[in-house]
């Protein structure tokens, strides 16, 4: 018997994604941080760029479902016919929060081409290394990489963490 954890219905996967994401949140919400030991404005933005990887592990699950094979990058997502998600939602997706708008490449939020050399997220050529889809090195000022594992955990490792996994492009 095939366990086949991906909807066949699209809209009840982006709802899926969408009530995951508010019972995170709210859970996430019930444990108050102690007094004085706030989230710095980085752990804030790491938090939501791990959100973004999710959000491209749930469309590498899909597109997986769809065609048999994972995608060589996030281009093959976002020009995939079959796909459930706004293009211009998901542009913005594959780049990490931690830059100001205005210091990205011209039109980023509309050219599906510029995803090729400037998206924040990389798939691996490989999955030998356990891994599904991770941060771009080098995005953060604490060497931190936001990793996808194939068992699909998302884990903030340290560079030297990273660098053991042998990803580095």
């Amino acid at each position: 018997m095939k366990l086949n954890l991906i909807p066949k219905n699209k809209s009840a996967c982006v709802g899926t994604v969408v009530i995951v994401a508010i019972v995170i949140y709210l859970i996430v919400r019930s444990f108050p941080l102690p007094a004085g030991n706030k989230l710095t404005d980085i752990q804030r933005l790491q938090a939501l760029s791990e959100h973004q990887l999710w959000v491209i592990k749930d469309a590498i699950l899909e597109y997986k479902n769809n065609y048999g094979k994972l995608p060589r990058d996030l281009y093959d997502l976002i020009t995939d016919k079959s796909f459930n998600y706004n293009d211009s939602d998901f542009l913005k997706i594959c780049y990490a929060p931690n830059k100001a708008q205005s210091l990205r490449p011209s039109g980023w939020k509309t050219d599906k081409e510029l995803l090729k050399s400037n998206a924040d997220y990389i798939i691996p050529s490989s999955l030998n290394k356990g891994v599904l889809v991770y941060e771009k090195p080098g995005l953060w000022p604490d060497g931190t990489v936001a990793v996808c594992f194939n068992n699909l955990i998302i884990k903030r490792l340290s560079s030297n963490e990273f660098t053991d996994l042998g990803l580095n492009k």
